[in-house]
């Protein structure tokens, strides 16, 4: 379901932890050249919200760590509890179990000698949608990924 068809069936009902500037027209997703650029907008929206309660679905892509696992993570006041993963698990989820945690994890690909880094964010919340960095060309399995699969604020 769109973020368009949710503001529909919400009836464009404001959102008791938006900021009072929100419009409930969707931007266009604008995606400048420079990641450092798009990842500084995102986290701004995302700051702009100030959502310290929120739950949400993550699919970790992580070539290295085996096959792909889905994890979901409740965050309340920032502290994030898994929902429904083996606990044997869990550590293939460090660095993805808040949106935090995820921006950080792409500040560090910008940061780091990277081959190719690709990452969208949410257009009103800011949060990653989907990232992948690929940190070495002539390497095939070092490429990790990550999804947000669902987000719900709370």
């Amino acid at each position: 379901m769109t973020v368009s068809a949710l503001v529909v069936l919400t009836g464009g009902c404001a959102d008791p932890v938006a900021p009072s500037t929100v419009s409930t027209t969707i931007p266009p997703v604008v995606v400048p050249a420079d990641p450092r650029a798009a990842l500084a907008q995102a986290e701004a929206r995302w700051a702009s919200w100030r959502l310290q309660n929120y739950d949400f679905t993550v699919l970790n892509g992580c070539v290295l760590c085996g096959p792909p696992h889905r994890a979901t993570f409740e965050v309340r006041n920032g502290v994030s509890r898994v929902v429904d993963l083996d606990p044997s698990l869990l550590w293939r989820f460090d660095g993805l179990q808040t949106v935090e945690q995820l921006f950080a994890g792409i500040r560090a690909a910008i940061d780091r000698p990277v081959f190719r880094l690709s990452a969208t964010y949410h257009p009103t919340y800011g949060y990653p949608v989907v990232y992948a960095a690929d940190y070495d060309e002539f390497l095939q399995d070092d490429v990790a990924s990550a999804s947000i699969e669902s987000f719900v604020p709370r």
